[in-house]
């Protein structure tokens, strides 16, 4: 997975230092769909890295998915078995901390971030079924996973459930105040000298032979670019023009915010069915 990952950090840099040829229509080095959370880091890279960028995004950067979510950066709670993807959750919540604290001296914005940690709980006995085979993979491959009693749990938290059997907990999973982080980012960008097209919404991507060569807007216009990345987030599936397939499509879920004064919990409570996610200023994310 390293190896992937300098792959990536490699192409990357090389996209950074090309230069958009001049074809007599308006273009871009480099052009991003989607100014969510994905969209905006890689922005910031790109534009501090020399790059000539433009973000495409049909609304207000972060408005959309990366506003919605509950901020959990839970490797260990949310993947269900070992493989690529995991590696890759794990090493970006590694580097998560150094992010955070860069992104406030770049644009004085707190993004959350917390470090408490993640209990899920097993209320019934499908709950501790599903509880003890995530237990015995995790645990075997060496990670950061512990199994707890319900008295302990409770000694954790006294406001769980009384009916809990046990639970488990990931110490190393955390979370971060994701709209504060969409914002964040969004300033980054921008001040690494990122260009924004807000309202411009990416219908297709415009191919010249086996390449892409930029993107056409909904109105009709056509935005060149030597290079275009894909961050639509889960409407990225529907875009005309891709060279195949993406298995990428919108999922329902609810969130409701409540006060709880004083706190309610100190770590993020998870199960099978619905999650609890306590915010600094006292609010409790509760989410389906």
């Amino acid at each position: 997975m390293s190896e992937q990952v300098s792959e990536i950090a490699e192409l990357l840099h090389a996209l950074s230092h090309r230069r958009l040829m001049a074809r007599g229509k308006r273009g871009a080095q480099i052009v991003v769909v989607g100014g969510g959370v994905i969209g905006c880091a890689v922005a910031r890279h790109l534009a501090a890295a020399g790059a000539d960028v433009v973000v495409m995004e049909r609304g207000t950067p972060g408005a959309e998915a990366s506003s919605a979510a509950a901020g959990m950066l839970s490797p260990l709670a949310e993947t269900a078995g070992p493989g690529p993807f995991l590696d890759l959750l794990r090493q970006a919540r590694t580097a998560f901390p150094a992010f955070a604290q860069m992104l406030s001296a770049e644009t004085g914005i707190e993004v959350g971030y917390r470090d408490r940690g993640t209990l899920m709980l097993a209320l019934t006995a499908a709950d501790e079924a599903e509880l003890d085979e995530r237990y015995r993979w995790q645990s075997a491959a060496g990670l950061e996973v512990e199994r707890l009693s319900a008295a302990e749990a409770l000694r954790l938290e006294p406001n769980l459930n009384p009916e809990v059997r046990w639970a488990l907990r990931f110490p190393g999973d955390h979370q971060v105040e994701n709209r504060h982080l969409s914002r964040a980012l969004w300033a980054a960008a921008a001040r690494a000298g990122a260009h924004f097209r807000l309202g411009a919404e990416v219908i297709r991507l415009s191919c010249e032979g086996s390449r892409v060569a930029g993107v056409e807007l909904f109105g009709g216009e056509t935005v060149e670019a030597e290079t275009v990345v894909v961050a639509g987030g889960s409407w990225a599936g529907r875009m005309a023009g891709l060279p195949r397939p993406l298995p990428v499509f919108p999922v329902h879920g609810q969130l409701l915010a409540v006060e709880a004064l004083p706190p309610v919990f100190a770590h993020v409570v998870d199960s099978p069915r619905c999650y609890l996610v306590p915010r600094a200023d006292g609010r409790l994310i509760a989410g389906a």
